[in-house]
């Protein structure tokens, strides 16, 4: 049951303590049922929420750590596909485009290659190199 106080416009009463004998159990009032519900609900919710983070946290594949560079003119497609979004089809399309178009002159230019945008290229920069050894490799 809700009472409000006309003078005040901010103040409003809740009256959680009626309750009623009957039978040897409590009748609780309707607000006070539904406040116990509401509990029950939200704590099922968080088992529910966490759980599914649970299993998510399982699903998702660990990222592999990597250290060192790719030479993306002379790798071959074993060493490409260690790069992260790269694939056997993206690293032979990458060996394509360099066989028809010549070496890489800018680490952009591989987004000239089906399959790698910017997004890719972002996570790719730290990873690539244009001149010198291959030295990639996963920990």
């Amino acid at each position: 049951m809700f009472r409000s106080n006309r003078n005040t416009t901010n103040v409003v009463y809740l009256k959680l303590y009626e309750k009623e004998e009957r039978r040897g159990f409590m009748k609780l009032s309707k607000l006070l049922t539904l406040v116990l519900a509401l509990s029950f609900f939200c704590a099922f919710c968080m088992v529910v929420s966490s759980s599914a983070a649970e299993k998510a946290a399982k699903a998702a594949p660990e990222k592999p750590v990597l250290s060192g560079k790719i030479n993306i003119n002379t790798a071959n497609t074993e060493q490409l596909e260690i790069l992260p979004r790269i694939g056997t089809k993206t690293a032979q399309s990458i060996i394509e485009y360099r066989t028809q178009n010549g070496p890489f002159k800018k680490i952009e230019d591989i987004t000239n290659v089906k399959g790698i945008g910017e997004k890719t290229l972002e996570e790719l920069k730290g990873y690539i190199i244009l001149e010198g050894n291959t030295t990639l490799k996963k920990e």
